[in-house]
């Protein structure tokens, strides 16, 4: 008897969380929110620039593929050291979450690339604070929060 109180117990728990990520996140719902966390925002439909906590964020959906990219411009490449480079990959695995250091275009940027619709607003702020911390820490400790996981030499 316990076992089925428990088994119902779960698939209720189950039911009401799939029910909270139900609702698909669109452009509508996400400039929406980003222009109540941001400083401004300007652009338009899918291809946004913000201003967040003093840094650039650029924001681009697809509505064909169903992603989001959220990403920041740190440094040129020609501008940093090869090291970097190399500590850059190391906090990758070791220090960065959702975030990751990439190069395009001759430039560093932080980046979140994500399937966009399964997103929520919580999540999308996690992303932000993540982009803002990874930035700011770029020469530093390269982390994508206030603390660091591993030391980088």
């Amino acid at each position: 008897m316990k076992l089925a109180t428990l088994f119902s117990a779960l698939a209720c728990s189950l039911m009401l969380t799939s029910s909270s990520f139900s609702q698909k996140m669109n452009n509508e719902k996400l400039i929406k929110h980003l222009s109540t966390e941001c400083d401004s925002i300007s652009g338009s439909n899918g291809n946004w620039q913000l201003f967040f906590r003093g840094i650039v964020v650029l924001a681009v959906t697809n509505k064909k593929t169903n992603r989001l990219k959220l990403l920041s411009p740190i440094a040129y490449t020609k501008e940093v050291k090869s090291e970097v480079l190399g500590l850059c990959m190391k906090a990758n695995f070791d220090n960065l979450k959702d975030v990751k250091y990439a190069i395009s275009n001759n430039i560093i940027w932080s980046v979140f690339d994500h399937e966009f619709k399964i997103l929520t607003t919580d999540q999308i702020d996690r992303v932000m604070l993540q982009i803002y911390f990874s930035t700011g820490t770029f020469g530093g400790n390269y982390s994508s929060s206030d603390i660091s996981i591993a030391e980088n030499k």
